[in-house]
């Protein structure tokens, strides 16, 4: 089994490539666990998959110039946008897929503790009703 160390997760937001700015990343895929329990006879839980749901924790280092990465990442707080990652830099590949989606941030903190980094760190909610994509080329 092929181990990786996370050293260049590319990350695109908007169109925007904010892969020197970025700290950790991680992609939540999911699907959404439904009941299909059928009568009181049953001796145990029928369950099935539902709905897909997708979100990504982003880290960033911060950058309060103007028109730097907080301006972009504060203005786009309620907007669905455009999302693409992948942990090993931008070549798309087989070792490397490319996930890519519609989100919504609908909170930033933003912050650190005095002598350290400025970081910003938020999670994009998947908001279009559409599963990630997972892609191995572009």
């Amino acid at each position: 089994m092929a181990k990786q160390v996370l050293v260049n997760p590319y990350f695109s937001f908007g169109g925007t490539d904010y892969t020197s700015y970025m700290q950790s990343l991680t992609i939540n895929y999911s699907r959404e666990e439904v009941d299909a329990t059928f009568s009181q006879a049953s001796a145990g839980k029928a369950r099935l998959a539902g709905l897909y749901d997708w979100s990504m924790d982003v880290e960033m280092m911060g950058d309060l110039a103007n028109g730097g990465v907080n301006d972009v990442i504060f203005a786009a707080v309620g907007t669905q946008t455009a999302i693409i990652a992948k942990m090993a830099g931008s070549t798309t590949g087989v070792a490397n897929p490319k996930f890519s989606g519609n989100g919504t941030i609908f909170s930033l903190p933003q912050g650190g503790r005095v002598g350290e980094l400025f970081t910003l760190k938020f999670t994009i909610l998947g908001s279009d009703g559409v599963a990630l994509a997972r892609a191995e080329s572009d």
